[in-house]
């Protein structure tokens, strides 16, 4: 590893040695039993999400507009529960370590977790005292705003513990299991509400994600004299969580700063116009102009109401999308092709492969959304994804015996 790269995880080391840790399974967990820590560790971030409210917080605070209404789907949020953060700790800790440092060896990988520990704490810590002093609780006291942030603090770190015991070889994947149960929430919850024209696109948007996911483009590999040696079987959504993620993430943080700018005292600067303009509604806060209304998507008749906020939002999706896969590809490279040799030949089509992953993750995201698919077209790509890896894993330790569909092949 590069030394720049250690010395950023050896940042940490100070902090990284005071954080309570997960000892990694020293064998294999029975599959039966890393379904039932899962299923434990998911009941208790549904309850924590649901049914356990923030107490020291009046009901009146929660009769205002939601600032965070469009965030809270992709953090996993629930407004004035426990859980209110959702797993925007870990999903951020995860993605600032893996820029700062890139994967890591086995040597470094014990300090890699405990920091990413420490990230994820601070991160908590520093949402939750935001979002206090923002008046997100409405007006309150010093010691109702201690209480507060404690209560926030200690959701998330429930969180980030649940998600550190499923990674070290405990259960499925944490964070991805959150997310599968979310989105499946969200479809389920508007399933009896929705109108059949979203039904049929939320099928469709899934059918053709599944789809895409058992499809693989050949690559020919060739050798410095150009000699063929083999191929490299590229998945059509090779990065599709990854994107989906990155992409959610820094549209949310944008349009959130926009948002809190606009009702600032600044909120009539040029600066904050053409940042994004907010009137509120009956639910939340919706852009209205400025570049945080082509951001977010169209979808219904304004998609021929107003075609250029189709094209733009289509355009910087589609740019944005391939971008970040791009990104995130180049990142894992080391981490996905550990040899030398087999890395060097495939190093030359990665930017491509990655590049068709995140065009064709946008092109989705992109259906779903114009044509209202039930929990956003992001939630639905995001379904799927989380879905068939699921499949896969469940086939590829012989847990799943029934015969899968041709495009799980």
């Amino acid at each position: 590893m590069a030394q720049g790269p250690r010395g950023a995880l050896h940042l940490f080391r100070p902090l990284a040695a005071l954080m309570p840790a997960v000892r990694r399974a020293d064998r294999p967990v029975p599959f039966g039993q890393r379904v039932f820590c899962t299923g434990v560790s998911a009941s208790i971030f549904l309850m924590g999400s649901y049914l356990i409210p923030l107490q020291g917080v009046r009901s009146s605070a929660y009769q205002s507009v939601d600032p965070l209404y469009w965030v809270r789907p992709i953090l996993l949020s629930n407004r004035g529960t426990l859980l209110e953060l959702g797993v925007a700790p870990v999903v951020t800790a995860r993605a600032v370590m893996h820029l700062l440092t890139g994967p890591v060896d086995r040597e470094d990988r014990k300090l890699m977790v405990a920091a990413r520990t420490a990230l994820a704490m601070a991160v908590a810590l520093g949402q939750a005292t935001t979002h206090v002093l923002l008046g997100l609780y409405g007006s309150v006291g010093a010691l109702e705003g201690v209480l507060i942030v404690l209560q926030l603090f200690s959701g998330s770190a429930i969180v980030v513990y649940i998600d550190e015991v499923l990674e070290m070889g405990y259960g499925l994947r944490g964070a991805s299991v959150f997310s599968l149960l979310a989105a499946v929430n969200t479809i389920i919850l508007n399933l009896f509400f929705g109108p059949v024209r979203r039904l049929l696109a939320t099928c469709l948007v899934l059918l053709v994600a599944v789809f895409l996911h058992g499809c693989r483009l050949p690559q020919p590999m060739r050798d410095a004299q150009g000699n063929q040696q083999g191929s490299l079987p590229v998945n059509f959504l090779y990065t599709s969580t990854a994107t989906i993620v990155l992409h959610s993430s820094v549209v949310s943080a944008f349009s959130m700063a926009s948002q809190l700018l606009h009702y600032s005292r600044y909120g009539g600067s040029v600066v904050a116009r053409l940042i994004g303009t907010w009137e509120e509604t009956s639910y939340a806060a919706v852009p209205v102009g400025g570049l945080a209304y082509y951001v977010t998507p169209p979808w219904g008749l304004h998609v021929v109401a107003d075609r250029f906020h189709a094209l733009s939002y289509t355009a910087l999706r589609l740019t944005s999308c391939a971008m970040l896969s791009q990104a995130w590809a180049n990142q894992r490279l080391a981490f996905d092709f550990p040899d030398d040799t087999i890395r060097s030949r495939v190093s030359r089509y990665i930017p491509m492969a990655s590049a068709l992953s995140g065009l064709n993750v946008g092109a989705l995201t992109v259906l779903g959304d114009v044509t209202g698919a039930i929990g956003s077209g992001s939630g639905i790509l995001l379904t799927a994804t989380l879905v068939y890896n699921l499949v896969v894993s469940f086939r590829s330790e012989g847990q799943l015996n029934v015969r899968a569909p041709f495009f799980f092949n």
